[in-house]
């Protein structure tokens, strides 16, 4: 029986020294230590029981969570009864105003929306052609008839936005009432908005009730 040709580096040599072409074998070995010498297994630790200084600082822990708990609460009581201070209209009206149908001949309507959740604290307020129209919160809006014609929109909140208008016979108009809230004011700002787009904002809100109807 022949010897096998010895594995240098990777070359298979064959007998007298000169390369051969042939299959490339490495060898590989390695050594693993499940656990270091000298670390102690973990399991032969010894238990320490928790502290009474250890339980009475949970405690206070969980008092700060509760007394944080309750300012929220408090907090957000206030936010939804100022939210709530806004005079709202019968549910027979809201349902009326978001069938969108056509005036009555010889007639407009007019939808002012507030769609946001925006400055849920703060009230504005709505004139139309210097009457009182009513006033806005979050997530409400105004439905009124109106007659055809060139109509003034004034919106009060720290600012005053106004935005001008001609509706026709048996159009509904729509305006957005957008607000802007800065560091210690909430400005408010009209636009004029296409009636698919006006619908969307419409039915996202709630009725306010209307000081002129």
């Amino acid at each position: 029986m022949s010897a096998r040709p010895p594995i240098l580096d990777g070359e298979l040599i064959g007998h007298g020294g000169y390369p051969t072409k042939g299959l490339i074998i490495f060898s590989v070995s390695v050594q693993w230590d499940p656990e270091p010498a000298g670390k102690p297994d973990a399991a032969a630790e010894p238990w320490h029981a928790p502290s009474s200084r250890h339980f009475h600082g949970l405690q206070r822990e969980g008092d700060r969570m509760m007394f944080a708990r309750r300012a929220l609460s408090v907090v957000a009581l206030t936010v939804l009864a100022a939210c709530a201070s806004v005079q709202m209209a019968a549910p027979a009206q809201d349902f009326a105003a978001k069938e969108f149908a056509k005036p009555s001949r010889g007639k407009a309507a007019l939808y002012v929306f507030r769609n946001e959740s925006i400055g849920g604290m703060v009230k504005m307020s709505l004139q139309l052609d210097g009457s009182p129209l009513g006033e806005t919160g979050p997530k409400t809006f105004h439905w009124v008839t109106i007659k055809p014609g060139k109509h003034t929109l004034v919106g009060k909140a720290e600012n005053e936005s106004v935005v001008e208008f001609t509706a026709a016979p048996g159009q509904n108009v729509f305006v957005w009432q957008e607000v802007k809230m800065g560091l210690l004011s909430a400005d408010n700002r009209l636009e004029l908005v296409d009636e698919q787009t006006g619908r969307a904002g419409v039915a996202d809100c709630e009725m306010a009730e209307a000081a002129a109807n």
